[in-house]
């Protein structure tokens, strides 16, 4: 959607419009990742009220075509899965940091680094081997 297509940039606006729907037929023919929907470039203006109710048409359209097909919910339960690992990963960055373990392994390791005498990749697996330990002696300080 394209919009402020008024007064001097309505031309500009026409010409977006244009170049758009070029690029769009470029992309459909390199294998759409939606056989479904055809994008729609539209052009409105907020302030002249003009195209507004065709543009919500059409996003109401798509919507319930996502939803006829499954897509919708795909979507959200890739986002979720995404959501899961990262916030996963967060949280295993977090107890790495607070374990005794690994902030007095990590300070040695640091120092170590600084001389080269590790590579970044071997430091990293040497901190996750601390933390391991740690908690398969059950005495993990998370």
């Amino acid at each position: 959607v394209i919009n402020k297509a008024d007064g001097d940039l309505l031309l500009p606006a026409k010409r977006a419009q244009m170049e758009y729907r070029a690029a769009l037929q470029v992309v459909r023919g390199a294998g759409r990742p939606r056989q479904w929907w055809y994008p729609e470039v539209m052009t409105c203006s907020a302030k002249n009220k003009e195209g507004i109710d065709e543009v919500l048409t059409v996003a109401g359209r798509f919507q319930s075509q996502a939803v006829e097909k499954g897509e919708l919910q795909r979507r959200r339960g890739d986002q979720r899965s995404a959501w899961m690992w990262r916030k996963a990963e967060e949280d295993l960055v977090e107890m790495l940091r607070e374990s005794a373990s690994v902030r007095g392994r990590a300070a040695e390791l640091q120092d170590a680094l600084g001389r080269s005498a590790f590579s970044p990749r071997v430091a990293a697996s040497e901190l996750v081997s601390s933390f391991l330990e740690e908690a398969r002696a059950g005495t993990p300080n998370l």
